[in-house]
């Protein structure tokens, strides 16, 4: 009976002395955070800077990206301004009711070049197409 009792004493002991060893790292680790949460500010990022960095960033970007638009609107002006005769594909479909007011020309449409034809609808009187 006693044997049973100091047994069960020894494995109490065992048991419970690595639970206390861990609170004890816990409060060390919690001790240490908050030490470093009130050390000098040359260890913190400079929110200024970074935000100067990062607004600089963006302005780079925005201006690649300006340069590409001027870039492919200039392409597509120079596809409109080319010389020659202009006409609509063979496959466009006859429409009975539209009368031409001119020739067909190239313009921008949308950003991209096109060939158009303006004129009225007979269906329609006043309106242009």
């Amino acid at each position: 009976m006693i044997r049973r009792l100091f047994l069960l004493a020894a494995l109490a002991l065992i048991t419970t002395t690595p639970s206390f060893a861990q609170d004890n790292d816990i409060d060390a680790q919690i001790k240490k955070a908050l030490e470093d949460v009130n050390k000098p500010a040359a260890k913190k990022p400079d929110m200024e800077k970074m935000e100067r960095e990062t607004k600089a960033q963006i302005d780079q970007a925005e201006a690649a990206e300006k340069a590409d638009e001027a870039k492919q609107k200039a392409a597509a002006q120079a596809v409109v301004d080319v010389k020659g005769p202009v006409s609509l594909p063979d496959w466009t479909p006859q429409v009975p009711q539209f009368t031409p007011s001119g020739p067909p020309a190239r313009k921008l449409v949308d950003g991209e070049p096109k060939v158009i034809q303006i004129g009225t609808l007979a269906a329609f009187p006043g309106s242009v197409v």
